[in-house]
């Protein structure tokens, strides 16, 4: 099986940054290596965040005094809101400037005296302070408290200047030689709310670095500001996707929606009974709050979007019945402030709204459901008709399969891009198609809120062999909600191109000549409504050189960029490499771990997750060749569970077409094929009967999933003792380990037969018997007694039409002495069912089986009667023809191992399939039991029980077993192994449960505990209770030696001894017995360690998964509420919200509706939570306590990480008694694949591995304080291999 790539795991500390004051608020300022931060002084503090290998402490490299109390919230205005009304403003402000020159220079024409224009009221910038003026105020802001709209700043940058007539003509010629006329200094838009009731918005502009200390030198700007008219302390701040600001208040239960460019309140968020204490967003752009009265609210904009007008009589009556639906304790009623509602007849500059969705912690947490890990296995197993990209060959493909959130911005899809062609003119008249999604918010398929598309006029240059990378000059955005009306009210008007002003680039405008810059494109829609068609006719006033030329991309956005963190984190596996073919045949497993919610009965997941398939061609001196891709969604992976491989098409990549290769007949040759045995689900398919079901000459995959998802019921495992251990064993220190195995996994060693080898052929002759012996379930099975049932419907699946998995298995292996590991080369099966039938007929003619890993080769067998017809089964092992060669000389020295096994679902037998996703539990040491022979475990484990999901039900998969292996912890021994099936075990644990209910002190205590207990009883009847207990079983389980010496066929013209001509050894197998005489090698015949007979007592018992008896410290259990509690912060997923609350628990909701119980709850902290954050790279949680007094701060100042999937706590850093105050995920470290990839480069060179981890960048910025010292912690990524 391939190996997963993995992220890291753990963050380490990296540059400890020292600030004056508390930092209560982090922004990153992206693509400056810089970070801002907000002090309880009100003073904005700059700090380059660059990789330095000095640790020592080093000052803020600007200083901006933003408020004259403490600060609240600093963030980045990430929309173009605030950006594009600042550059309309900054171009009415140049053609006011042009006019004023342009009298000017009248003045000078008829006066010998010139007239220049007064500047002195200019920003004057310093490198010690910049953007503060002189005088006694040091922000430079009036210390009126009137609110101010957006407005321009003096400033030159972007001004049209006037050049001469060489320098024109140089920009025209010569637009790759010079530097653009567009590269002015970057800016960002930055929002501070503070503690004096006011939010203001800065533009800090970047001038470079300066000459001397290479410090990076700003210009700070205030462009707008509000004014709370309570003057009410600012608790929190948000931008929304719109670029609204969400504001709360101390004290003050609504939610105000600050427009900055008009600094007005366009809407009040009423039904918080309490303050609202933290902010986020979803993906679909609904605003979520969190309040002190301990709900999480989410906000629908499209739910209370409505005109003042109607807010009056009826209308208010009905929103303030919905908003007043949850009172705090329903005694008093919250406050409702006249200027929310408003006076009967009264107009407001406001519109009131009410939340979509609430969800109380207190009130829920007794529902039942949690997050956990379902295993999903994908089985590639072949490719069809895939490109031929090498030039002297065919291809060496191999597959790589990534799990994806479906919002993944690194996964481009062509439904949802599109772009024109580059030209001169820019005039395309384009039609392109965007798809368009809808979420599934509540049971209704929805548009999310925050849909765009994005339109970028791109430039490529170029100037014979000079070039430049594509750079956007221009942008705008779209509406999608608001075009859809528009189409609907009027298609033709909508249809027809009309003009949409062009702004520039974020960050990089404002240019002059976007001035009067228009795009001209029109829209419209099929009847489907399933995607827009954009029709792009041209772009005007837009300035390029003569060797550059003008193209449009348009993309649909329908995510809040930069501000959802998607869940999960990236999990990639990859097969191996097939060389010199089109057509490969990996037959690999590939392993995933899905976050799933499970409840009662039921499993659920997001909506969003895709499984991408990529073929790439392996190169040995360049770089591999991408050359088709598939993406399969998970709920379609989910379905096929249980369903034989099937193949999909593959989108080829631009430049490759697919390549048919001529195959010939089965079996090698033109003659009718041999009459058959049914084949194994393993062996690919012959000649296909239907070429279009099959692909024909399309590329495609041949695929089958399975998804194991755990079972809201758990098996409790006590491992008492072992008995029947020889005097030596008992003293030597043993440990039991076991695990969830598919099939019976002891069956196939306890009956496997070995064959003689034939040397140096692919045409083998055997002629050989192997006697089988059919165990007693199996012979019952197949004589039509059915196995015994499970006590009540629901405990396990019932089995299907392919239930009888149990097969006649044939390996065929190379033979290699020399090393002692032999090779296997591919494998044969036949049903037990059509063997025993055979037997029973009389029919023991050879017949063909097909070979998987060779689709030309094929194995001749035949079935008869053993020495004890009752028992035992003779297979005729005749004859081979077409195998693979494995040795340099093309040939192999082929032998056959025989055995009855079970085939897993994909097609593996159960003794050769590798599980990784099913973990390995293992004991403490044994002690010296209390009889000759024994030794005492009582070593108890709580095992996840694996289900499938069928028929909107959850239960136990028949035909799986508990593999218990007895090992010598000294030489790491397995001394023997056994297995029990999980059918009996459950229907052993049934059988148990009385026919009448008897009340016992226990079980009186029992329900007098339940009826205390904060989690109240499922809505869903549990069917592993009935009003009946079950009691716990003991089961004695019979180990034996797995790895014993298989029994020797023998030749079917003889009876008792092997064909003699294969006695003599060859000069290999001489050289190998003579390297392990001299201790070169060890010896890999296996030897009998006399173990059999020695029993395993194991007692199992059903217990809830809602108990947490499994969850251990690693994944607590939540502390019961009794009251409210307040939420003290708040982070959003793909698909769900976490939320922090005061006593320390963390609480995971969905925000698509789909279930209003919890997806996940736990402790985090025994203290209250302070910070939560969510750190992509890493996949995984971040959360931070609060503590509060000094025997708080010895035990509980912590930071923890915990999984993304399944929410379990995977790293614990002290904070060393200090309280973190805020988290920030850094953009400048979360390239952690380029991070991996640059240590790896740095080889065995300790100086090279050494200057590369130094060089690592932060990925978490951690700003916390104690009484002692303030500090500003950057963490970085703890990369593996570092050591």
């Amino acid at each position: 099986m391939a190996q997963a790539v993995e992220p890291p795991q753990a963050v380490q500390t990296g540059r400890i940054l020292k600030p004056s004051f508390n930092v209560v608020s982090l922004a990153e300022l992206p693509g400056s290596s810089c970070l801002l931060s907000a002090d309880s002084c009100g003073v904005i503090s700059c700090w380059d965040i660059t990789p330095t290998e000095s640790k020592d402490q080093q000052a803020p490299i600007h200083l901006l005094n933003a408020h004259d109390d403490g600060i609240a919230q600093v963030l980045l205005l990430k929309s173009s809101h605030v950006a594009e009304r600042f550059e309309e403003q900054r171009w009415e402000t140049w053609a006011t400037r042009r006019a004023e020159e342009d009298k000017t220079q009248s003045r000078e024409d008829t006066s010998e005296s010139a007239t220049t224009v007064d500047t002195a009221g200019r920003r004057q910038i310093s490198n010690s302070n910049a953007g503060t003026e002189e005088g006694d105020n040091p922000t430079g802001i009036p210390r009126g408290e009137k609110s101010e709209a957006l407005h321009d700043v003096e400033d030159d940058d972007g001004f049209p200047t006037k050049k001469g007539c060489c320098k024109t003509l140089l920009d025209c010629c010569f637009p790759c030689c010079i530097k653009s006329k567009r590269s002015l200094q970057p800016h960002w838009f930055v929002a501070t709310a503070g503690e004096d009731g006011i939010v203001r918005i800065w533009r800090w502009k970047l001038l470079g670095r300066s000459q001397a200390d290479r410090k990076h030198q700003w210009q700070v700007d205030r462009v707008a500001q509000w004014v709370c008219s309570e003057r009410l302390p600012i608790q929190h701040c948000l931008e929304l996707h719109d670029g609204y600001l969400a504001v709360s208040l101390k004290d003050n239960n609504d939610i105000r929606l600050v427009d900055p460019i008009t600094a007005s309140v366009r809407w009040m968020l009423y039904g918080h009974t309490k303050p609202p204490t933290a902010f986020a967003e979803c993906l679909d752009g609904r605003l979520i709050s969190g309040g002190a009265d301990g709900a999480v609210r989410l906000w629908a904009k499209r739910s209370w979007n409505m005109p003042n007008g109607d807010r009056t009589g009826g209308e208010k009556t009905g929103l303030q019945r919905i908003a007043d639906a949850d009172f705090d304790d329903g005694l008093h009623p919250p406050q409702t402030p006249s200027m929310v509602w408003g006076q009967p007849g009264q107009e407001q500059e406001s519109t009131v709204g009410v939340c979509s969705m609430a969800f109380f912690a207190h009130t829920q947490q007794s529902q039942r459901g949690e997050v956990a890990g379902m295993c999903l296995r994908v089985l590639v197993l072949s490719g069809e008709s895939l490109p031929k990209a090498d030039t002297l060959g065919l291809s060496d493909p191999y597959v790589v399969c990534t799990l994806l959130d479906g919002t993944d911005e690194s996964q481009i899809k062509s439904d949802i891009r599109g772009r024109t062609q580059a030209k001169r003119t820019p005039k395309w008249d384009h039609k392109m198609t965007l798809a368009l999604k809808r979420a599934v918010i509540g049971g209704k398929a929805q548009l999310p809120e925050c849909s765009y598309i994005d339109f970028d006029v791109m430039v490529t240059s170029s100037f014979g062999l000079l070039s430049k990378p594509d750079q956007c000059v221009a942008r705008c955005s779209v509406n999608v909600e608001e075009l859809l009306s528009q189409i609907a009210q009027n298609p033709k008007a909508a249809a027809q191109p009309s003009a949409r002003k062009l702004f520039s680039p974020p960050g990089r405008g404002p240019h002059v000549d976007m001035e009067t810059a228009n795009l001209f494109v029109g829209f419209s829609q099929t009847r489907g409504g399933d995607s827009i068609d954009v029709i792009i006719d041209s772009v005007d006033a837009i300035e390029i050189g003569f060797s550059q030329k003008l193209y449009v991309a348009a993309s649909m956005r329908q995510s809040s960029h930069g501000k959802v963190k998607r869940l999960p984190a990236k999990v990639r596996d990859v097969t191996s490499i097939k060389y010199n073919t089109v057509d490969p045949i990996w037959n690999e497993v590939l392993e995933f771990e899905v976050p799933v919610f499970i409840g009662d009965r039921h499993v659920s997941h997001s909506s969003e997750y895709r499984l991408h398939f990529q073929v790439y061609d392996h190169d040995y001196f360049a770089s591999d060749d991408f050359l088709a891709e598939l993406t399969v969604p998970l709920s379609e992976a989910i379905a096929a569970d249980g369903k034989s491989s099937a193949l999909y098409s593959l989108t080829l990549a631009k430049g490759y077409k697919s390549h048919v290769k001529k195959k010939p007949f089965f079996g090698g040759s033109s003659k009718a094929p041999v009459e058959g045995w049914e084949k194994g689900r393993n062996v690919r398919p012959s000649t296909p009967q239907n070429s279009s079901q099959l692909g024909g000459a399309n590329p495609s995959l041949r695929l089958a999933f399975q998804a194991i998802v755990p079972c809201p019921k758990q098996l409790k495992c006590t491992v008492v003792s072992a008995a029947g251990l020889t005097s030596a064993g008992a003293k030597e220190a043993m440990e039991v380990r076991m695990r969830f195995v598919e099939g019976n996994p002891v069956m196939p060693c306890v009956t496997s037969v070995k064959t003689s080898y034939r040397r140096q052929t692919l045409k083998p002759v055997w002629k050989e018997k192997a006697v089988l012996d059919v165990p007693k379930e199996l012979r019952e099975t197949v004589h039509g007694f059915e196995r015994p049932p499970a006590v009540r419907k629901g405990w396990i699946h019932e089995k299907g039409e392919d239930s009888d998995t149990t097969v006649v298995c044939v390996d065929i292996y190379d033979r290699d002495p020399l090393s002692g590991v032999d090779n296997y080369l591919c494998r044969g099966c036949v049903p037990l069912a059509t063997a025993w039938q055979a037997v029973l007929d009389g029919d023991s003619r050879p017949k063909a089986v097909g070979l998987s890993h060779s689709p030309e080769g094929k194995l001749m067998l035949g079935f008869e009667r053993g020495p004890n017809p009752a028992e035992q089964m003779t297979v005729l092992v005749d004859r081979a023809e077409n195998l693979p060669g494995h040795d340099a000389t093309g040939f192999s020295d082929p032998f056959c191992v025989v055995r009855l096994a079970d085939l897993s679902q994909l097609g593996e037998p159960t003794d050769k399939a590798q599980m990784g996703c099913m973990p390995m539990l293992v004991t403490v040491p044994s002690l010296p039991g209390t009889g000759r022979g024994e030794a005492e475990f009582k070593h108890q484990e709580v095992l996840e029980l694996p289900g499938a999901f069928e028929d909107q039900l959850v239960a136990a998969r028949p035909g799986w077993h508990i593999l218990f292996d007895l090992v010598q912890i000294k030489s790491q021994t397995v001394m023997g192994s056994g297995s029990v099936s999980v059918l009996n075990i459950l229907n052993s644990i049934a059988s148990t449960a009385p026919d009448k209910i008897t009340n016992t002190k226990a079980s009186v205590r029992e329900r007098l505990e339940n009826m205390a207990s904060p989690f109240t009883a499922p809505v869903t009847k549990d069917p592993f209770e009935d009003d009946n207990r079950c009691k716990p079983i003991t089961m004695k389980v019979v180990l034996d030696q797995l790895d014993k010496p298989m029994r020797q066929a023998v030749d079917a013209r003889e009876s008792d001894y092997v064909n003699p001509k294969q006695r003599s050894m060859n000069v290999s197998e001489s050289l190998g017995s003579a390297l392990v005489a001299l201790g070169l090698r060890e010896s890999t015949e296996r030897r009998e360690l006399g173990t059999e007979g020695v029993e395993l007592a194991v007692r199992f018992e059903i217990v809830s998964r809602w108990k947490g008896e499994a969850r251990g410290t690693r994944s607590p259990l939540s502390v019961p509420m009794h009251g409210p509690s307040p939420v003290t912060c708040l982070a959003t997923l793909a698909n769900s919200v976490v939320s922090g609350h005061e006593d320390g628990n963390v609480f995971v909701w969905d925000s698509w509706g789909t279930s209003s119980a919890p997806l996940h709850q736990f402790q985090a902290h025994r203290v209250p939570v302070s910070a939560i954050a969510v750190l992509t790279p890493l996949g995984c949680v971040v959360t931070a306590g609060r503590v509060r007094n000094r025997e708080e701060a010895v035990s509980d100042s912590l930071l923890r990480l915990w999984s993304c999937v399944t929410l379990e706590l995977r790293q614990t850093l002290s904070l060393h008694g200090a309280v973190a105050r805020c988290l920030s995920p850094l953009a400048i470290g979360s390239a952690i694949d380029d991070i991996m990839q640059a240590v790896a480069d740095a080889g065995d060179s300790d100086q090279k591995r050494e200057k590369a981890l130094r060089s690592v960048p932060p990925c978490l910025a951690i700003a916390s304080d104690s009484r002692q010292a303030k500090q500003l912690a950057l963490m970085k990524v703890d990369l593996p291999d570092a050591d």
